[in-house]
């Protein structure tokens, strides 16, 4: 069985598909980065802190490269992957990276401890840790 781990839950992944397929996601990312011209320098994405900040143009670039780099690890559609990296900019560029390359996400923080992050990447068979 494959689990996927959401911000609000664990939900097992046949009801994802049959709520949320994955053709729709891909599509409707497809459908947001084809408006890219239109708003390719404005700010897309700002760090908690407001220090940072990042263009759509920027962003999508970022998005590119996670998913390039996870197809070149072989990973697609029914891997897993363990986000563990604090929450900003960078995380949201792997996340959808993720989704771009047809893969599922788990996010990990360092507050769940080492057993249980552990457990969870068991649990979902995660093929990469970023």
């Amino acid at each position: 069985m494959l689990w996927v781990i959401f911000e609000v839950g664990i939900v097992f992944r046949k009801k994802v598909k049959k709520l949320f397929s994955e053709q729709k996601e891909i599509k409707s990312l497809s459908a947001y980065f084809d408006k890219l011209d239109l708003f390719s320098d404005r700010i897309a994405v700002v760090d908690h802190d407001g220090e940072r900040s990042t263009t759509y143009r920027q962003f999508y670039e970022n998005c590119k490269k996670v998913n390039a780099y996870l197809r070149k690890k072989g990973t697609g559609t029914e891997d897993t992957v363990a986000i563990h990296v604090p929450r900003g900019m960078e995380y949201m560029a792997i996340r959808v990276g993720v989704i771009m390359a047809g893969a599922a996400w788990v996010s990990l923080e360092d507050m769940m401890g080492p057993e249980r992050i552990a457990f969870v990447k068991k649990d979902c068979n995660c093929k990469l840790d970023s």
